[in-house]
């Protein structure tokens, strides 16, 4: 039985619904957690719709962009300047996740123009007909063969069905068929001529599928909380605060050094002593470079620090003695 499209509301439903529970938990989770997140909403779509997964890069775009489909490489580029901030509004993240959906619908669109060539409906002078193999295939649409294969294992039937439901072969006009070059001329120019980009017939449905998206995430927003939580401070801060507390001559380093026994220290222990002192102090050195011991900030932390390698002295001195 073929699968749903992207256009079908379960489908958009469910990536609603896991945008919700991202933005819930926005503030809450490192950047690595939440682009994982958002990398397994988009894979729960193209499951159900039978595509193949995406491969994901995240990098820095300009800011007015949330992502691009790189059909070359069958990846989506997301902005990691609009994934990894800590504060992200909730109009921009609803921007955020449906033009993600708008991106992945591009894909849809390209994978159901390969299943109609595959199917021998869709030709242009380069695909006619004749040479329907998918290595010539992915060469001429500029896909991963690995793309074509997958279109090409999902059969006949399916393609009967999107057909149908979907407006592939004007998709496939405008991309490789008779409107390319108008295509490829908007394209060129897309500052001067950007109604008849919005004009093209796979940006009709791409936007008026993100819009769909919108129109589902943003009530179901309108319910949430999301757990507010400070914005951490980055790892070169911590470890530039912690040098502060244990170095320095009032640091916990130098406390350490002037700590004075009461007790007599027999010459011949007073090197195992001085070597645990040493080792101790050489500890809290390496802990200050590697930036564990942030909680070394409290006073509370420093003078317990001090009564508990006092009292190691002290133990280590019976022994000795």
């Amino acid at each position: 039985m073929p699968s749903p499209t992207m256009s079908e509301a379960d489908v958009m439903s469910a990536f609603a619904q896991d945008c919700v529970d991202i933005y819930r938990d926005w503030q809450r989770e490192a950047p690595a957690r939440r682009r994982s997140a958002i990398q397994d909403a988009i894979r729960t779509v193209t499951r159900s719709t039978a595509l193949p997964d995406f491969a994901f890069f995240f990098k820095k775009m300009d800011a007015h962009m949330n992502g691009h489909f790189d059909a070359q490489n069958w990846r989506l580029d997301i902005n990691s300047l609009k994934s990894d901030v800590h504060g992200l509004t909730q109009a921009d993240f609803v921007s955020f996740c449906s033009v993600l959906y708008h991106e992945a619908r591009h894909g849809e669109q390209w994978y159901r123009c390969a299943q109609g060539v595959l199917a021998g409906e869709l030709t242009n002078p380069w695909l006619d007909g004749i040479d329907v193999r998918p290595a010539h295939i992915a060469s001429t649409m500029y896909f991963p063969l690995q793309i074509i294969q997958h279109a090409e294992a999902r059969g006949r039937v399916s393609w009967n069905k999107y057909k149908v439901e979907l407006p592939v072969g004007t998709w496939f006009d405008s991309v490789w068929g008779a409107n390319r070059v108008h295509r490829g001329n908007v394209l060129t120019h897309l500052q001067t001529m950007y109604v008849q980009y919005r004009a093209l017939p796979e940006e009709v449905d791409a936007w008026n599928t993100q819009f769909a998206v919108e129109a589902l995430i943003n009530p179901l927003l309108a319910g949430v909380a999301q757990h507010v939580v400070e914005a951490a401070d980055p790892v070169s801060s911590l470890r530039d605060q912690h040098a502060k507390v244990i170095g320095g001559p009032s640091g916990l380093e130098a406390q350490l050094k002037q700590v004075k026994l009461k007790h007599v220290v027999r010459p011949e222990s007073s090197g195992k002593v001085g070597a645990l002192a040493q080792g101790h102090v050489a500890k809290m050195a390496d802990a200050s470079k590697a930036g564990i011991s942030e909680q070394s900030e409290s006073t509370g932390f420093r003078v317990r620090e001090l009564v508990k390698t006092q009292n190691n002295l002290i133990k280590q001195l019976a022994k000795s003695r």
